[in-house]
């Protein structure tokens, strides 16, 4: 992708170009040309304006602060200029170059932004919208964790529980052998040394125990150590 190009994805983020025109310019630069009308003239005079420093950025200098081999990513992961525009839309702001490629590359749509927005996670930033997606967390997952009782967690704490596989129905379970009120952290240390309800019942099974996370660690360290 020429830098040209890559130029005119840029005007397109920043609302300066509308999808018609951006791909208009798109397709004039593949056959090797360059419009002689500008396609709107006062947002086509600062393209023309900026063209030098889109030409500089060739042979491996920076473009709008990333490397021409970031920017050529763009092509790789599917980045078109109407993903581009529904973006902007989607955050009510420009965004740059580089976070359309991490967006784009761990599938985060628009559709994906407008659901999470749905169900309350309006204030979620790109980095955390693409840890989030990126570890498969839906907001379906989210408002089934809320149903079971977890309804203020960060998005920080959601990628967690999801990274470790944590689902409601363990947490069901875990209830239902004993263990009650446990934190989001606690989940987490639980699930990490393979604690689950069949492990508690077989500790039960052997007389009165401490239900804590930390006594139950404890007995899952001993187990380990004496095989």
């Amino acid at each position: 992708m020429s830098a040209e190009a890559l130029h005119v994805l840029q005007m397109l983020s920043e609302g300066k170009l509308t999808v018609d025109e951006a791909d208009e310019l798109l397709g004039a630069l593949d056959k090797g040309e360059l419009p002689t009308t500008p396609a709107r003239p006062a947002g086509r005079s600062e393209a023309h304006q900026d063209e030098p420093a889109a030409r500089r950025a060739r042979g491996g200098a920076t473009f709008q602060g990333l490397t021409l081999d970031q920017l050529t990513t763009l092509k790789s992961v599917g980045v078109k200029a109407e993903y581009i525009s529904a973006m902007r839309d989607a955050f009510d702001e420009p965004l740059e170059i580089g976070q359309l490629i991490q967006l784009k590359s761990v599938g985060v749509d628009p559709k994906y932004v407008a659901a999470m927005r749905s169900i309350g996670l309006d204030d979620l930033d790109v980095n955390q919208l693409v840890a989030l997606r990126s570890v498969g967390v839906k907001p379906e997952y989210v408002e089934a964790l809320w149903d079971a009782g977890f309804d203020d967690l960060t998005a920080d704490q959601l990628i967690q529980l999801r990274s470790m596989g944590i689902k409601p129905e363990y947490i069901a379970e875990l209830r239902d052998a004993g263990l009650t009120n446990l934190t989001p952290s606690e989940l987490v240390q639980l699930k990490s040394v393979g604690i689950d309800a069949n492990f508690v019942m077989e500790m039960q099974d052997l007389g009165p125990i401490d239900l804590s996370p930390e006594s139950l660690m404890q007995m899952r360290h001993s187990r380990w150590r004496g095989r």
